[in-house]
């Protein structure tokens, strides 16, 4: 994905802000039909977030979680 494809949106702005333009810039091999099956199973239960993908059980600490994602834990802050 290129960014500057979507100038008209401000959507490099806003990404950038929430600092969520990681998500969008990821330079990894990326499975489409994976991250479907990971994020249509994801729920969040006592601290961690669970997924199940082709038979596999995945359990991860939200802390964790976060930190693969370059998220805070904390939430967003406003200015």
């Amino acid at each position: 994905m290129v960014l500057a494809d979507f100038e008209h949106l401000n959507l490099a702005s806003i990404l950038n802000t929430s600092s969520l333009e990681h998500l969008v810039t990821i330079k990894e091999p990326v499975y489409p039909e994976l991250v479907h099956y990971f994020y249509s199973n994801l729920t969040f239960q006592n601290n961690h977030a669970i997924s199940r993908v082709l038979g596999m059980d995945i359990n991860i600490f939200l802390d964790r979680f976060a930190h693969l994602l370059h998220l805070s834990c904390e939430g967003v802050r406003y200015l």
